[in-house]
């Protein structure tokens, strides 16, 4: 690596684009996306448990918190539903579903 890589290095971390970068501020944001999807998927499971349409027809409804929440829904005609929320605007659930329906063929 020549002197002018080096200084080239140098002054494209210190432009404005790093200066001040704090990592907790970005932590926070991945949070509140979390955060929001985690409390978008209870109050679903709240509706359908308590909601008398819903509730005849569910079986069971389970809430599962992994690092892309689920929610698991078991109705009377057999019908397995897993639920999830992206409140991100990269849409990997959407990606996910393409890809197991390639594996499925």
């Amino acid at each position: 690596m020549n002197m002018q890589s080096v200084k080239w290095e140098r002054s494209y971390y210190e432009s404005k684009y790093f200066v001040g970068l704090n990592v907790a501020a970005i932590d926070s944001a991945i949070d509140k996306h979390s955060n929001a999807a985690n409390n978008i998927l209870r109050i679903l499971r709240h509706i359908f448990y308590f909601d008398e349409e819903f509730k005849r027809d569910i079986v069971d409804i389970e809430y599962v918190d992994a690092t892309i929440p689920i929610l698991k829904i078991h109705t009377v005609d057999g019908l397995e539903i897993d639920l999830s929320s992206c409140t991100e605007k990269f849409v990997s659930g959407l990606h996910n579903s393409f890809l197991i329906r390639g594996f499925a063929m």
